[in-house]
């Protein structure tokens, strides 16, 4: 799979479509943060403030 991802990138036009993508990729994130909030409520809340959205672990590379 990783292959096809690759050479679908390569070109313009899939350049473009990932980047028609992003925006809808960051509203999906947030709609499922607020669902995650509506269930778990402040523990999740919690959980937020320690972790970076996309990369969780990039926020422990980056302290270090």
């Amino acid at each position: 799979m990783g292959f096809g991802i690759a050479l679908f990138f390569s070109n313009i036009p899939g350049l473009f479509c990932y980047m028609l993508m992003l925006p809808l990729w960051k509203r999906l994130t947030e709609l499922e943060e607020m669902e995650l909030l509506e269930y778990w409520g402040e523990k999740y809340e919690e959980f937020m403030k320690t972790r970076e959205r996309l990369l969780p672990k990039l926020n422990i590379i980056i302290k270090q």
